[in-house]
């Protein structure tokens, strides 16, 4: 999970260089269209060409400023906090509904000497009552 976060985060960040550079390049498009009406060659071409350019640089500033305020879901320190009311969870609920979500979390494990790592899947439905849990900060305190 905190890999796939990660790579998120890397994505994001190559999208937003790839819209400031398509608006560098629009911007200096733009400024050679407004050269060429300085110099007195004004024709329908270059206008709605500069139009055009307006309407696409605004586009691009709002695709910016849209991925520039994304942030990971999860950070670091929270992905660890989740996992700890996880195990928590695990070990202190043996109900159905704990074992539903065990089964429905944990894809495999696997066991190499004193390692053990345990693979999760991704998008997991959980039922209102174990969300109230992980939300309830006082489960959170009772698990450290």
């Amino acid at each position: 999970m905190n890999n796939q976060l990660k790579l998120k985060a890397h994505q994001r960040s190559a999208e937003v260089a790839e819209i400031k550079d398509k608006i560098d390049k629009l911007s200096k498009a733009q400024g050679n269209l407004l050269g060429m009406l300085e110099d007195g060659r004004a024709s329908d071409t270059i206008m709605n060409r500069i139009a055009s350019n307006e309407s696409e640089l605004a586009a691009l500033t709002e695709q910016l400023e849209s991925k520039s305020k994304e942030v990971a879901a999860v950070d670091d320190e929270m992905y660890n906090e989740l996992v700890n009311r996880f195990v928590s969870y695990m070990g202190s609920n043996m109900t159905p509904q704990a074992l539903d979500l065990r089964n429905a979390a944990i894809d495999h494990i696997e066991v190499d000497g004193e390692l053990t790592t345990i693979y999760f899947n991704s998008g997991i439905g959980i039922d209102a009552a174990t969300k109230e849990y992980f939300d309830n900060e006082k489960n959170w305190e009772a698990s450290k």
